[in-house]
């Protein structure tokens, strides 16, 4: 099944996803251009930015992705 076959479906199957994961060249850009179609049709062209704002280096959460939580040694 080519690319162009594979981005077309609605369900896809283990390999399916593998080979558009390591797909290049013609077939990179029929995937980029594929979910830039489908992003635009569910969300348009907007853009949302998200920030943290810290009061302090203080947390009791260990969600590991910011320097305030315990996970940092903090």
């Amino acid at each position: 099944m080519s690319i162009k076959e594979i981005i077309e479906q609605d369900i896809f199957s283990r390999e399916d996803i593998v080979r558009l994961l390591t797909c290049k060249g013609e077939g990179r850009s029929l995937l980029f251009n594929r979910s830039a179609e489908i992003k635009e049709k569910y969300i348009g062209k907007k853009v949302w930015f998200r920030g943290l704002i810290e009061f302090s280096n203080i947390c009791s959460k260990d969600c590991l992705y910011c320097g305030s939580g315990k996970g940092t040694g903090t």
